[in-house]
């Protein structure tokens, strides 16, 4: 379905008056497989004095967006991310997911839009039986040059199972 809303802010105040809008949704498709979007905009009404180009470039800058397919093995999202098995890195990008048997890799890219950042990530994940649940392990590669950060890191971490639906997770990196 297709969700739609519109938001109105500040209409008897002189100034700032804005236009809002989010839209969302699922679409089911074929063989359990579906395709969920998001986008949240929060000035649509802020053009004054701007090109249309101006305009689109501000809109992409200040909406939020995600778009994710799934199915049972692959998920593969872009938009808004946060991502790194450690240090986190967030921006607008890629990522994506594949399981198999017992296993899961994940791996993504993202820049931010507001400021000279970039990174990448890859995780591997594996399920396991007994009192350790899961073991994961990742690489994070950041490069802010705002910050002057540039930096890989790595972590090995895992879940503990124990007693009825209990746990507990622990990270070394």
């Amino acid at each position: 379905p297709l969700n739609l809303e519109v938001t109105a802010r500040n209409l008897l105040a002189g100034k700032n008056a804005g236009l809002g809008l989010n839209l969302w949704g699922t679409i089911l498709l074929p063989e359990n497989r579906d395709l969920s979007y998001y986008l949240r905009s929060y000035s649509l009404s802020k053009y004054q004095n701007k090109t249309a180009s101006e305009y689109f470039d501000d809109q992409w800058k200040l909406s939020n967006i995600l778009v994710t397919y799934q199915d049972e093995r692959l998920t593969a999202l872009f938009g808004d991310l946060s991502m790194g098995i450690m240090s986190g890195i967030y921006g607008r990008g890629l990522q994506g997911s594949y399981k198999f048997g017992s296993n899961k890799i994940t791996a993504g890219a993202v820049r931010n839009l507001y400021y000279p950042s970039n990174g990448a990530a890859v995780q591997h994940e594996i399920k396991i039986r007994g009192p350790v649940s899961s073991i994961r392990s990742g690489i994070t590669y950041e490069n802010d040059e705002y910050n002057k950060i540039n930096t890989v890191s790595g972590a090995v971490g895992g879940n503990l199972s124990f007693l009825k639906s209990q746990g507990a997770s622990f990270l070394i990196g």
